[in-house]
């Protein structure tokens, strides 16, 4: 956990607004016509303002996770659910979600092979619901190394890079795909997706254009709460803080 709070200042670059928005237009309510509570997570939310807007769009229970202290305390206010500490820590139970908004912090060390970019993508994948929606945001040439992995448990994958001016700054793109319910190697969309992180991309599309998804699977009925982080509702499932983490109240 010290290298993941040595980035914890350093690292954090929150998802501009505009970006948020650009992903909301390839969103719709997801209950339509279906029952049980949609929920989203993200595991780095920073103050919370990019996955409440996704929530809106989607009409979702609000789920987060945040490292630094006081960006967790600004997010409880916008959130239905918040816990201050590591992503990594937190009891959840697998398959828990029906979407995960996860925009990492990035990490520059040098040693590819442990990138956090990568690390919670492979690490949190498990609290998705099969068929559920992954929205990531990552450096462009990041892809590469999770190619392999978004192949093999993901599916129909679509990406755009960010708008300008927000391009210049880390050159980063935000990827859509639905995770498998087998993971399987899927060599045509690897292929597919290492030609994304070397390629010319196209900025994300204006808001007549229709929803990408305009519905995710509500996850399995939760047979029990755990700890609540807030005052509404609890967190899923076998969901909550470890010992040595703190919900924001």
């Amino acid at each position: 956990m010290v290298r993941l709070e040595s980035l914890a200042a350093g690292g954090y670059f929150p998802t501009p607004p505009r970006v948020a928005d650009a992903i909301a237009r390839h969103l719709a309510p997801a209950n339509a016509g279906r029952r049980g509570t949609v929920r989203i997570l993200d595991p780095c939310a920073g103050t919370g303002a990019a996955v409440a807007r996704l929530a809106a769009a989607l009409g979702a229970e609000s789920y987060a996770v945040e490292l630094h202290e006081g960006r967790a305390a600004a997010a409880r206010d916008r959130l239905d659910h918040t816990l201050a500490g590591d992503a990594f820590a937190i009891r959840c139970a697998n398959r828990a979600f029906s979407v995960l908004f996860a925009n990492p912090p990035y990490d520059d060390t040098g040693d590819e092979r442990r990138r956090l970019e990568h690390a919670f993508l492979t690490g949190l994948t498990r609290t998705l619901a099969s068929g559920g929606l992954l929205i990531l945001i990552v450096p462009q040439r990041r892809l590469e190394l999770s190619a392999r992995y978004l192949a093999s448990h993901y599916r129909d994958h679509a990406i755009f890079r960010f708008p300008d001016p927000e391009w210049a700054a880390y050159a980063q793109v935000v990827l859509f795909a639905q995770r498998r319910e087998t993971a399987w190697h899927d060599a045509a969309a690897e292929a597919r997706i290492r030609g994304w992180a070397r390629g010319d991309l196209s900025p994300p599309s204006g808001a007549s254009s229709s929803p990408a998804w305009s519905s995710m699977p509500p996850p399995p009925r939760p047979r029990r709460a755990a700890r609540a982080s807030g005052p509404r509702r609890p967190w899923p499932s076998s969901c909550g803080p470890p010992t040595s983490a703190r919900c924001a109240r």
